[in-house]
């Protein structure tokens, strides 16, 4: 095999692009700046899921003299307050122990008792503690890290789940979808988009997509290649090394009741299907909800779902009579076996006076030779006999 993998796919690790700095209400750390409910972290939930960590460490500060330990102790118990609802979850738990033990202590106290603790497991959406009082300090160590998503994470119903959301305190929901669901649900559509990428990458080969010849005004003599291609794909078995790649201009009403409900179901059925990380990302417009027309990058392989054609008709009507057939993609160099039934598939199909068969022949395997051979290039055999090269040398048959 002369083709070179490919070692530049995308990245499937999970880290949201969110702002160091929250440059709309006063600076400070966006991922500091909101409180969610205690069931937000409940494990059915999607918080868990996504929810980035960092390292904090709570220290008490404890008086010198007896006269201040009321004060002391009433001002460790309200913050170990602060974390009661939390005492389910990994993190608020161990740091509303540490408070509590000392909210109990007598004075003395033994001298052996912590005076600090530190958790590798504090979430963001848990109560940041800016407003402590003297008695008791926190430090941060690092920045935060974000968990990988399992390989089923990260889907249209739970990117919903975390668009649902909305913060006890700190940003109100217009603001926490702008600074962190909004970009938490991106990179997880991104990362799910990466995922179907990598899987339908042979061996890692790099694919080539090779625009088809656009259709005249009005078609020549010998037909169309594109809707050869597009007869091809939708009405023969092919390998899943090769497929037909056609655009669907598709047009919502995002006023009419119930259109993110179908917008999400078309996207729940594309990515059930492989070969999609295209379309994943062209309907994300939708899914954000900054567009209500764009186009749809969709593999005849995947257009042969009738869940997709069945939730792509319920959205719009009319998208399948705009689609346009795009590209051939070859995922990988078809041995020998599968360039045989490609070739007899074309062969195969009946006559139509607007398809190019003959055309579609040679299109497909001039892209058969660019893939492995490099655009417009070809297999040559080049003969030397010792320095010389027959083709410019005298050379003398031996004995003459």
């Amino acid at each position: 095999m002369l083709v070179k993998g490919d070692a530049t796919l995308p990245s499937e690790k999970f880290a949201p692009s969110i702002a160091t700095t929250d440059p709309t209400s006063g600076g400070g750390d966006p991922l500091r700046k909101f409180v969610l409910a205690p069931e937000d972290f409940g494990a059915a939930g999607i918080w868990p899921v996504v929810a980035p960590t960092t390292t904090l460490t709570f220290e008490v500060h404890v008086p010198a003299v007896n006269t201040g330990w009321p004060a002391f102790t009433a001002a460790v118990a309200a913050w170990r307050d602060v974390y009661q609802d939390y005492r389910a979850i990994v993190g608020a738990k161990d740091i509303w122990e540490f408070l509590d033990l000392w909210a109990r202590t007598n004075w003395p106290p033994p001298a052996d008792q912590p005076r600090q603790f530190t958790t590798a497991a504090f979430a963001a959406g848990l109560p940041w503690p800016s407003t402590l009082p003297a008695d008791v300090s926190t430090t941060q160590t690092g920045g935060w890290t974000w968990p990988t998503l399992a390989s089923s994470a990260g889907g249209i119903t739970q990117r919903q789940s975390v668009r649902a959301l909305i913060p006890r305190t700190g940003y109100n929901a217009a603001d926490f979808k702008t600074m962190i669901s909004g970009p938490i649900c991106a990179e997880m559509r991104r990362v799910v988009a990466a995922r179907k990428e990598a899987k339908s990458r042979f061996a890692n080969y790099s694919p080539l997509n090779t625009v088809l010849p656009a259709d005249p005004a009005v078609l020549p003599a010998s037909g169309s290649i594109a809707k050869a291609a597009y007869r091809l794909a939708t009405t023969k078995t092919l390998p899943s090394s090769v497929d037909v790649i056609v655009a669907i201009p598709i047009t919502v009403d995002t006023r009419a009741a119930g259109t993110y409900a179908k917008i999400n179901a078309l996207i729940l059925a594309v990515e059930a299907r492989d070969f999609t990380a295209t379309a994943i990302l062209d309907l994300g417009a939708f899914e954000d909800g900054v567009a209500a027309v764009l186009e749809m990058h969709l593999p005849c392989q995947a257009l042969s779902d009738p869940s997709i054609v069945a939730a792509l008709g319920d959205l719009d009507g009319n998208a399948m009579a705009r689609l346009r057939v795009c590209s051939l993609l070859l995922r990988q160099p078809p041995d020998d076996g599968e360039r045989k039934s490609i070739m007899d598939a074309i062969n195969q199909l009946a006559s139509d006076p607007q398809e190019d068969k003959a055309g579609l022949v040679k299109f497909v395997d001039r892209c058969l030779a660019d893939q492995i051979f490099g655009s417009g290039r070809s297999p040559r055999v080049k003969v030397y006999r010792g320095t010389a090269v027959p083709l410019f040398d005298p050379i003398a048959r031996a004995g003459a």
